[in-house]
């Protein structure tokens, strides 16, 4: 593929001159005909597929709005706030994953996901429906390294516990996590001696800031959350 730019005000003219379309599979899905908005660059593009296939080639790119009319194809950076300003046929926009509605999450590679502390004490209940409701998730944490950068923004925020998507309210000693799995799927289970509990009044988990687990009450509200919006 060979790519030309051309310079302007406003956009960044970008022209195609040969384009291998199986060269990789496309991620960005189709998701809404409507104008949005947020944080990226503009280039011209010569259709709507051609503005997807742009985002898929972008790995700092989550986003695309192609306008019809003019060519102008949007790309949004990685974990960046979006908001749909009008429905309109004019439009096309793809996503690689839900829509992130405000600022502060942070990318984290291997589980192509963004994170972010909710700095809101709530108990787990709450944290969960807090954490859907920014279209995502409680964080699952399946290996060392999204456990380390989920530590990383406790240790910022000076919060020593943040609930995340664990719970064993079902099946005792085996947690199941927001993904679905259990903890002897992924294998990975950092819980402290003393904290590896077979309390049935414990069944929900929080991540402490040195890394480990601690299995609380669901009830207990003195705790942030950690949130995280996976890709499709």
């Amino acid at each position: 593929m060979i790519l030309n730019y051309k310079h302007s005000a406003s956009v960044v003219v970008l022209v195609i001159v040969a384009v291998c379309c199986s060269c990789e599979a496309q991620r960005a899905k189709a998701v809404a005909r409507a104008k949005v908005e947020g944080p990226g660059f503009s280039v011209l593009a010569r259709s709507a597929k051609q503005c997807q296939a742009l985002c898929n080639k972008q790995p700092a790119c989550d986003a695309a709005n192609f306008e019809i009319t003019t060519h102008k194809c949007r790309i949004f950076t990685r974990c960046s706030p979006t908001v749909i300003l009008q429905r309109s046929s004019k439009y096309m926009h793809f996503t690689k994953r839900p829509i992130i509605n405000e600022s502060g999450y942070k990318y984290h590679a291997e589980s192509d996901s963004c994170l972010k502390l909710m700095e809101k004490v709530t108990d787990f209940a709450e944290a969960d429906a807090l954490c859907k409701g920014q279209n995502g998730r409680l964080v699952s944490i399946t290996d060392p390294s999204i456990n380390k950068e989920a530590a990383e923004l406790l240790k910022a925020s000076k919060a020593q516990f943040a609930w995340i998507g664990l719970f064993d309210n079902r099946v005792e000693g085996n947690p199941q996590l927001s993904d679905g799995r259990r903890v002897s799927d992924t294998k990975f289970f950092p819980v402290g001696e003393q904290q590896a509990r077979l309390d049935r009044s414990r069944n929900c988990w929080a991540l402490s800031d040195s890394g480990e687990w601690a299995e609380h009450s669901c009830k207990n509200r003195t705790q942030f959350s950690i949130c995280q919006i996976v890709s499709y």
